[in-house]
């Protein structure tokens, strides 16, 4: 298992099963800095999302450097860190 740069050995694993709903949607929320989002974090879990992300300006500033994702990141919210906040539901608008 890898993630960020670490890694681990896993000999045995137990996992638990879980619906996943057949809609999906994702809402990107933007804060003034990466500690933003985390201030905020509680919030953002009352509405039980199926998937969460965070990054921060650093991220986007070497995106725009090396001209990458340009329609993407012209799309953010302002500010200097955002969560990707992925939501589900068994209708659209649910």
């Amino acid at each position: 298992v890898g993630s960020e740069g670490t890694c681990a050995l896993l000999l045995e694993a137990q996992v638990r099963l879980v619906h996943s709903p057949p809609h999906r949607a994702v809402v990107v929320l933007g804060f003034p800095d990466e500690l933003g989002g985390v201030e905020r974090l509680a919030e953002v879990l009352a509405h039980e999302p199926l998937a969460l992300e965070g990054f921060d300006g650093e991220l986007v500033a070497l995106l725009r450097e090396h001209h990458l994702h340009a329609r993407g990141v012209a799309t953010l919210p302002e500010g200097e860190g955002w969560l990707l906040v992925e939501l589900g539901g068994e209708s659209r608008d649910e």
